[in-house]
């Protein structure tokens, strides 16, 4: 891996040049521009003098179908791995192809089930791009229900999102959330299956989203017994119509112990089996803790501070009693308005009894009007999460899992 590093204030590196049939990722970079050369990600295409956008926090993928020299503008270092070889899977080209055609004759209700870092969200976001691409006026909503590594809203959240325009990767107008309060999916089967009862109530109330391409992005837990029931009610409370299983090129699944999961689920007629790119490899769980924690920091940063009426409000624990006031301090918190659906997240500043009022770092994470400009006032409930994050989005304290 090559990191470059730029200067406190936003840089810009010039002249990289990438030769021929290489594979690039990149994390790090707010644009990329296209002196020459030809570029493509996510199933999107750039050529000479294109702009890019770039808005994860994540890895890019980037294939150089042409020699390429390019420019990056960033705000932090920036870091890329070179690969002599394309980073799109063969198999992955042509189960795209295959699923628009599909997706010409009836609704999609795509399912990813795959170990941590296999592809499942790199995958997703190129067919999203693929589907709005062919046709610029297609619902297509996404739904995370990886706790761990949510990449919608933040950890410890179900979300769900529209696709509103093809990118890198593609813009979303965030729509539903559901609080988990934690990070992972151990021990959290039955909150799990509730968020979804929830969210197909949610698509029930709201007719514009019943009949929209809804691509599914599970988490990596896919070992033991709990995994397998959680992926198999999973299935059977969303009934999704193709099933993408992730494994590696030799056609074993990716972790041993993921063996029956796997082969209960490639039992179902609909379960199709896609490769694991080569360059993508297991991530550490220090690696996860630093993603997680560059999302925690992102919300810290874009909170306002809110002062609520205990009296105008209903709290409740997801962790049990709560024993003194440092087990609420920096308390990660799910907001939710008089419909019980969750509008923002935030962290517990303070809790001050005698004046009966609660202050908290709030964030609206739904995309409408209304919810953004009008937070503190539609707030009518909060759930206290697992977690405790400090202002620069570490993790101070979790007493279970």
């Amino acid at each position: 891996m090559i990191k470059l590093p730029v200067d406190e204030k936003r840089s810009v590196l010039t002249s990289y040049k990438i030769a021929k049939n290489n594979g690039l990722l990149i994390r790090g970079a707010h644009q990329i521009v296209v002196h020459r050369g030809f570029l493509r990600s996510l199933g999107l295409e750039f050529k000479e003098k294109a702009v890019i956008k770039l808005y994860s926090v994540d890895f890019l993928p980037f294939e150089v179908l042409e020699d390429a020299e390019i420019s990056i503008t960033s705000s932090s270092s920036v870091s890329f791995e070179i690969h002599p070889t394309s980073l799109t899977p063969p198999d992955w080209e042509r189960e795209i192809k295959h699923l628009l055609e599909f997706a010409e004759k009836q609704t999609l209700r795509l399912l990813t089930i795959g170990p941590v870092a296999s592809g499942k969200s790199t995958f997703l976001y190129t067919l999203a791009n693929a589907l709005k691409r062919k046709n610029p006026s297609a619902s297509i909503v996404l739904l995370d229900l990886d706790v761990g590594q949510n990449k919608l809203v933040a950890p410890g959240v179900l979300s769900a999102a529209e696709i509103v325009e093809i990118g890198l990767p593609p813009s979303v107008k965030r729509i539903w959330n559901y609080f988990i309060g934690t990070k992972s999916p151990r021990g959290r089967v039955f909150d799990i299956l509730t968020g979804l009862q929830n969210f197909l109530t949610f698509l029930q109330q709201n007719p514009r989203y019943g009949n929209v391409h809804l691509l599914i992005d599970t988490s990596g837990y896919v070992t033991g017994h709990e995994a397998l029931f959680l992926k198999n009610m999973i299935i059977a409370v969303l009934q999704p119509n193709i099933i993408e299983l992730f494994v590696r090129t030799n056609g074993h699944v990716p972790v041993p112990d993921a063996d029956e999961l796997y082969n209960i689920v490639s039992a179902l007629n609909s379960a199709n089996q896609l490769v694991i790119p080569p360059h993508i490899k297991q991530t550490s769980a220090n690696v996860r803790y630093e993603m997680r924690t560059s999302r925690f920091r992102a919300l810290r940063e874009q909170s306002q501070l809110l002062t609520l009426d205990l009296d105008q409000i209903h709290m409740r624990s997801l962790f049990g009693q709560i024993q003194n006031l440092e087990q609420l301090k920096n308390r990660y918190v799910g907001l939710l308005d008089a419909s019980f659906s969750c509008i923002g997240v935030g962290f517990i500043e303070d809790i001050d009894f005698f004046n009966k009022t609660i202050t908290l770092w709030a964030v609206p994470i739904v995309d409408t009007p209304t919810v953004q400009q009008n937070l503190r006032s539609l707030i009518k409930e909060i759930v206290i999460g697992f977690l405790q994050i400090a202002v620069d989005g570490t993790e101070i304290y979790q007493n279970v899992n």
